[in-house]
């Protein structure tokens, strides 16, 4: 299976709406561009997965990819991307790909910083690959509230800078199918700026969705869909 950094340099398009990003933290993450106007939950979904299990983009991960929407088919019988999805039927999916044992927690913004910690945990920007590695946690999926309509994104990563009491979340965001640094602290309520990125580039073709680009609200968090077991301990 020729992975993502593989396809690009030969030139290929990758059949599907997968994008390589690098944050300012030095970290890479792949972000899953929504397919349809109400397809953001699938698209977290199917980010969560390929993140846990180590899949890779590929004309090989099609397969996985119908297999993530029909499995969610069977909890919410909905045309995706027509109707948006719901945290249970999200819930229920990912506990059959044996990615680990998911839960949705609802929550108010103050409580997101400590629950993003809780299960996402942090990296200690210069502590070194090997100690982040053990400390990390798994990626949640949240819920966001704009002032019309709702969304979902993943956060697979939250860095820490020594001394400083600030925290960086790293939210693959569907909407725009890449790559938003949102600051929050333990004593704040948590909030999403979900503003377009001001530098970042495609090496081949545009995210289908773009809903950034002309979005200047602020979105509240909800809730989160979190790992509650690893993934050697599903059941």
């Amino acid at each position: 299976m020729l992975d993502l950094v593989e396809l690009i340099s030969k030139g290929k398009a990758v059949e599907m709406g997968w994008f390589l990003r690098f944050d300012r933290f030095s970290d890479s993450h792949l972000v899953f561009s929504q397919e349809k106007g109400m397809s953001c939950g699938l698209a977290c979904c199917k980010m969560v997965i390929f993140k846990i299990n180590k899949l890779r983009p590929g004309k090989a991960a099609l397969t996985t990819e119908n297999e993530i929407e029909n499995v969610y088919k069977k909890y919410q019988n909905v045309d995706v991307g027509t109707m948006g999805a719901l945290e249970r039927p999200l819930t229920q999916t990912l506990n059959e790909f044996k990615a680990g044992n998911w839960d949705y927690q609802p929550a108010s913004p103050p409580q997101i910083p400590g629950l993003l910690l809780k299960y996402v945990n942090y990296d200690l920007v210069g502590a070194g690959t090997i100690i982040n590695t053990v400390t990390k946690g798994y990626p949640v999926i949240m819920g966001v509230t704009w002032t019309k309509g709702g969304h979902f994104v993943v956060v697979d990563t939250v860095n820490k800078l020594p001394f400083s009491n600030t925290f960086y979340a790293t939210i693959c965001d569907p909407g725009d199918g890449d790559v938003h640094i949102q600051s929050f602290r333990l004593d704040q309520a948590f909030s999403y700026d979900a503003k377009a990125v001001k530098y970042s580039f495609n090496f081949w073709g545009e995210p289908l969705g773009n809903y950034s680009k002309t979005n200047t609200s602020t979105g509240t968090p909800d809730g989160v869909i979190y790992c509650q077991k690893a993934p050697g301990f599903w059941k």
